[in-house]
């Protein structure tokens, strides 16, 4: 069920391009907010410690997914901004 609400969410995302940032942000983080991971790519909610690996694991699957979110969220030609990254927070910030 969550994963139809996020592909229906992302489905009205207009991509990113160099002209509407301000709106691709408040559209995707509205994808963020319905998958728990807006403090994520905020920044505000950093990874575990390295002796609590499964919280680790289970930070790094949903900043994956969060990475997966800003690729299908960004328009064709801006793509080359995000395929070298593999954190979805660090895109985040980048973008």
């Amino acid at each position: 069920m969550a994963t139809l609400l996020i592909a229906t969410l992302i489905q009205k995302v207009e991509p990113l391009t160099d002209k509407n940032w301000h709106k691709w942000k408040s559209q995707v983080m509205m994808v963020f907010c319905s998958d728990g991971n807006a403090k994520l790519v905020q920044g505000m909610e950093k990874c575990p410690p390295p002796e609590k690996a499964s919280d680790v694991l289970t930070w790094d699957k949903r900043d994956d997914a969060a990475l997966a979110i800003i690729w299908a969220c960004t328009s064709e030609e801006f793509l080359y901004l995000v395929e070298e990254e593999t954190s979805g927070s660090a895109c985040f910030v980048k973008l």
